[in-house]
């Protein structure tokens, strides 16, 4: 798998590369317009792992720029920043997760793994801060009401029908309700904003 470590720090991509390679062949860039020249040279990335403070970025405005060119691309954040409400807004800009440069490389490796198997990776600083006190929609059927509790385990549309023993296609139909009644777009929305929907 090719990965691109998008980090203006040459030494943090250096640990980065030592960890995912040999498994992974990896790609490096240290400012926005590097990256979108990687991801040209290199159409099959698997993975985007990307500062938010690199030169280019203008706060989220780079990330928004990367998420509209190659919106089929797994992206996690890594940045040193670890503030709830910073890690909120880049989650809602669909990303595949976010980790905070305060992590050990073991954590980051196993977020990465999370993230490649197809879920979402939201951190312990937002989930332990999260607003439980939101809307509840009665409107969910009990079925929708497991797939939604699943989701907040983390669990893929795969796993979420061998548990409930129900279609993909039906499953897909139940997390589309789930985030359309939550009011947001993609999972990593949903874990960041911790809806709670069930009471």
């Amino acid at each position: 798998m090719k990965i691109i470590l998008a980090d203006d720090h040459s030494l943090f991509r250096d640990g980065l590369r030592s960890m995912l390679e040999p498994g992974a062949t990896c790609y490096e860039a240290a400012t926005l317009q590097e990256t979108k020249d990687q991801l040209v040279s290199h159409p099959d990335t698997g993975l985007i792992l990307m500062d938010l403070k690199m030169p280019g970025m203008d706060e989220f405005n780079g990330l928004m720029e990367v998420r509209t060119l190659h919106p089929d691309i797994p992206l996690i954040v890594v940045s040193m920043h670890n503030e709830p409400e910073v890690i909120r807004i880049a989650l809602s800009h669909g990303i595949s997760g976010y980790i905070p440069k305060t992590h050990s490389f073991e954590s980051m490796q196993r977020a990465i793994d999370v993230v490649l198997s197809g879920m979402s990776y939201v951190p312990s600083e937002v989930l332990e801060h999260s607003d439980n006190t939101a809307f509840k929609a009665t409107s969910l059927t009990r079925r929708q009401k497991d797939v939604y509790q699943l989701l907040m385990l983390g669990k893929s549309n795969q796993e979420i029908a061998d548990k409930l023993c129900i279609s993909l296609s039906t499953v897909k139909m139940h997390v589309s309700t789930v985030l359309r009644t939550a009011g947001v777009k993609s999972r990593s929305q949903l874990l960041a904003a911790r809806k709670n929907l069930i009471g």
